[in-house]
């Protein structure tokens, strides 16, 4: 099984490339017509020109940029892959066909070769270029790939139909024959370079079919070739990435019209399906195909095949194919994204998920994470993003991680006790003394609360509770009630509520089902001893008692996480104050895991009074909205004391007021445009709630305010 949590959606044309650098950071490389950024963009923009390169460095958790920086000049320019140096220093290969394209003084060469010439371009940490130089000849020349050598930038690509690679001014080996090759992926071990691609020449091997995939290794300091290997069957083969794992295994992948595969009867997927299948192959083992009876490619223009530490190979690419062996379905426009994660020995598949939409999308680059792997991929439609041609396009980066099974999680502890309840009823059916209910663990510690919150709660006030005509006229309604509640699905709740839950998350409580003069429920002591109080209420079904479980049950799991505020340790004492409140939102994501899912009415099991007020409350979400960014800013402002404070900032509960149903509209619309994954991740700190959905709302919906963002985030 696999989770899909959407991170972000720019307004590029297509991003090519995706690399998790050492420090977590995240960097694109990418190419467009135009831009929507609303943060500052390095690098001058052409009048009129065709495309420009770009690359783009996200924060490690936030994911917020750090900066975006253009590359091209008064023509064509993309930005095809990226490498990261320890430094932190982007590299970055691509294409261009600008003979105005900016080159450093100190460029390998500072004139365009014509045509089309590769680039090589260096970024510093915070986006300025350093260094830039063309790549080619009077013929069209591409960099398609580039990794780092210790600090040195090494480009591979393609040149006039043969494979290149180069690492220097005057170091480079171009390796072509009689028929024509394309260098697509270069990967680096232990001192040696590994070039992929295909070829359509006899020179190096004997070709099997019409083309073959190619391995070519080369010594890493001096370029020299030292050896080459096809790979292929009886039809067209073709590589468009390479991996090598800790052992010094190869790895390529890439499509295939080949019926016989070398090494596919030890795989996964033994036979071809059809048309085109992707593949993956460990060069002198074992292979798969991975395909449906369509058209199915590992490989479109990104770095589509990656390892992580475990061995697990990853693959991303494009179907037709609405009979994939993955998850999920064909979203239905022309064409889905894929990925797949396969077991070293590739003969299992951990998981495989559609990515697609009823517009075309194709799986491009892909990196590897803690518990998991990114993806890039492009959207085209007809409505969303830029403008290229009769299309519009988006750029769409998602995390894809196993899914957590819903087993007994040992950080789960969930006790019900009914004992004040039982005794109550026995003291209403004149069974038992009074004296019994003093004794039971749910009237002790409701006693001790009720003189914290400084309320009158005498044994005498209570009997009197107890003795009254109202509550004697209830007592079967009550019984009966009791009864349904104690058949609650207590396994059931516990796993919906952790599903919304960080993995470290504790849920370990007691739910005291208890008879008392007000009719609320809550929660108590959270950090030390965690109790849900629920009030027996014969109106309320068995349904509705789950509901509520839920809903506190997530409040103890949050307060069982770092608080927020303490991660801001560094801010005003103003600004933390405004970080405690914002975690009220709590509520709302209360709601979204009480129901179970974004697509559940939060009072499905509600009545009809209940759910018609919660939908009126979501008609004032903007000045809602905006009522709570006011008190928020003002609290930061330092111009609310104490007594104010609470007085605005509780006024904000009611009877689920804008903490429940402006959490609620957060919480759903960061989980359906981003997933669940990253809805989770804001749980730790609720400031990343506000941004992430601000990133994935709609143009119709209300957004919080950049001041008020920027204040949040201020040290």
């Amino acid at each position: 099984m696999s989770l899909a949590a959407t991170l972000l959606t720019l307004a590029l044309a297509d991003c090519d490339d995706i690399v998790a650098a050492r420090s977590g950071d995240l960097f694109l490389a990418c190419h467009s017509p135009s831009d929507k950024f609303t943060v500052p963009v390095n690098g001058h923009k052409a009048v009129n020109d065709e495309m420009d390169g770009y690359v783009i460095r996200l924060k490690k958790d936030s994911h917020e940029i750090v900066y975006v920086t253009r590359m091209g000049g008064g023509a064509y320019d993309s930005a095809s892959r990226v490498a990261i140096d320890e430094e932190g220093n982007a590299w970055v290969a691509g294409f261009t066909k600008s003979a105005d394209f900016p080159v450093a003084a100190d460029a390998w060469q500072r004139t365009y070769g014509g045509d089309g010439d590769a680039f090589l371009m260096k970024l510093s940490p915070s986006g300025r270029v350093l260094f830039s130089t063309f790549i080619g000849g009077p013929k069209s020349d591409f960099g398609n790939a580039i990794v780092m050598v210790g600090n040195q930038a090494v480009i591979a690509g393609t040149s006039d139909g043969d494979g290149f690679v180069q690492s220097g001014p005057s170091r480079q080996v171009t390796f072509g024959a009689t028929g024509e090759e394309k260098l697509t992926g270069l990967a680096q071990h232990k001192g040696k370079l590994y070039a992929t691609g295909y070829t359509k020449s006899n020179d190096w091997k004997t070709l099997r079919g019409l083309s073959d995939a190619f391995v070519v290794r080369l010594n890493a300091q001096t370029l020299a070739i030292e050896s080459a290997e096809y790979f292929g069957g009886s039809g067209d083969d073709s590589a468009w990435g390479i991996a090598i794992d800790k052992r010094g295994r190869i790895f390529i992948a890439g499509q295939t019209s080949s019926t016989d595969l070398p090494g596919a009867s030890r795989g996964f997927q033994r036979r071809y399906r059809g048309n085109i299948d992707a593949f993956v192959a460990q060069i002198g083992g074992p292979a798969t195909y991975f395909g449906g009876s369509q058209k199915d490619e590992a490989g479109y223009d990104g770095q589509n095949i990656a390892i992580d530490t475990d061995g697990s190979v990853w693959i991303a690419g494009m179907t037709y194919s609405t009979d994939l062996p993955a998850e999920g379905s064909y979203g239905g426009g022309d064409g889905d994204g894929f990925i797949a994660k396969f077991t070293p020995a590739l003969n299992k598949v951990h998981f495989a998920s559609y990515a697609g939409s009823p517009a075309r999308e194709i799986g491009e680059g892909i990196a590897i994470v803690p518990g998991g792997a990114l993806m890039t991929m492009v959207r085209l439609s007809d409505k969303e993003g830029v403008s290229v041609g009769p299309f519009f396009a988006q750029s769409v980066i998602s995390v894809w991680r196993p899914a957590r099974p819903l087993t007994p999680n040992p950080r789960s502890e969930i006790r019900i006790d009914t004992g004040e309840a039982d005794a109550a009823l026995a003291f209403l059916a004149e069974h038992e003394d009074v004296s019994r209910i003093w004794g039971t663990e749910g009237y002790i510690r409701l006693k001790k609360r009720e003189a914290e919150m400084g309320r009158s709660f005498s044994e005498n006030e209570f009997e009197q509770f107890l003795d009254s005509d109202a509550l004697r006229r209830r007592k079967e309604a009550l019984r009966s009630t009791l009864t349904r509640w104690k058949q609650a699905d207590i396994k059931a709740i516990t796993e919906r509520v952790r599903s919304y839950l960080p993995p470290n998350a504790r849920l370990r409580a007691t739910v005291y089902i208890v008879i008392k003069p007000r009719s609320n429920s809550f929660v108590y002591e959270l950090a030390t001893n965690p109790a849900v109080f629920a009030y027996l209420d014969p109106e309320i079904t068995k349904e509705e008692f789950e509901n509520t479980i839920a809903h506190e049950l997530h409040h103890v799991g949050l307060a069982s996480l770092e608080d927020a505020a303490h991660q801001v340790g560094s801010s005003s004492a103003n600004v933390r104050q405004a970080v405690k409140w914002i975690g009220a939102f709590g509520e709302g994501l209360a709601m979204l895991a009480a129901a179970g899912g974004p697509d559940i009415h939060p009072h499905l099991n509600s009545s009809t009074q209940d759910r018609a007020r919660w939908d009126a409350s979501l008609r004032n979400l903007r000045q809602d909205m905006h009522s709570v960014e006011a008190f928020l800013l003002d609290t930061m402002a330092g111009k609310l004391d104490e007594k104010q404070q609470n007085e605005r900032g509780m006024s904000f509960f009611g009877v689920q007021g804008p903490w429940y149903t402006v959490g609620w509209t957060m919480a759903v619309t960061v989980e359906k445009v981003k997933g669940r994954p990253a809805l989770i991740d804001c749980m730790t700190d609720m400031r990343t709630l506000l941004r992430y959905y601000n990133d994935a709302a709609s143009q119709l919906q209300p957004k919080w305010s950049e001041k008020f963002l920027k204040a949040l985030a201020s040290p």
